[in-house]
């Protein structure tokens, strides 16, 4: 049996029936990823993959929002960046080869805003499920910065090159009824 007690920004909920929903918990932040969040979707994939009570997971934020990507105030104070100056990309890399591997179907709940790193999240799971009036957007050129996260991958895959450059170089956001009907997300769901 896997000791998820450790993980402090993520909460971890399994069911009898073999459900895990691993629920991203800093809401007063939008559930925005600093180090420590990082760090924990890193690992939280590996050790998933290795108990047997899960069949499937679910990944969703606490409060409003989804998850509102990089916590922007932790790179300004370099709380974020802990290897010098650079920002340590391998880790990004990681956390998304981390979430691939997994053999459980994992089914994103986008319960609200998805930005960023966390519209990426969402996209790459098998299964994405968003609220009709979330919304979802790759942000990083509004803040000056490319789609480094997976981003530059992943929405190519599901919407095609033009729409994918139109969205990557924009920072547009999309509610869940357009990414249902792009082909961005499987469904867009009443809120409640």
């Amino acid at each position: 049996m896997v000791d998820y007690s450790r993980y402090r920004t993520l909460l971890i909920e399994k069911s009898d029936n073999g459900v895990c929903v691993v629920t991203m918990n800093r809401p007063e932040k939008r559930n925005a990823v600093n180090l420590q969040m990082h760090q924990e979707l890193e690992q939280i994939w590996l050790h998933i993959a290795e108990d047997d009570e899960v069949r499937c997971i679910v990944l969703t934020g606490a409060g409003p929002a989804f998850c509102a990507g990089g916590d922007v105030e932790g790179m300004e104070t370099r709380s974020f960046r802990p290897q010098g100056p650079r920002v340590p990309f391998y880790m990004v890399r990681r956390l998304i080869s981390n979430l691939l591997e997994v053999e459980q179907p994992i089914v994103a709940a986008v319960n609200g805003d998805a930005a960023g790193l966390g519209a990426t999240l969402a996209l790459f799971c098998d299964i994405i499920v968003m609220s009709e009036t979330a919304r979802i957007a790759d942000t990083h050129v509004r803040m000056g910065l490319v789609a480094g996260d997976g981003g530059v991958i992943i929405w190519p895959w599901l919407v095609g090159m033009a729409r994918a450059k139109e969205f990557l170089l924009t920072g547009r956001w999309v509610d869940g009824r357009e990414a249902e009907r792009l082909g961005l997300v499987n469904y867009a769901v009443p809120a409640d």
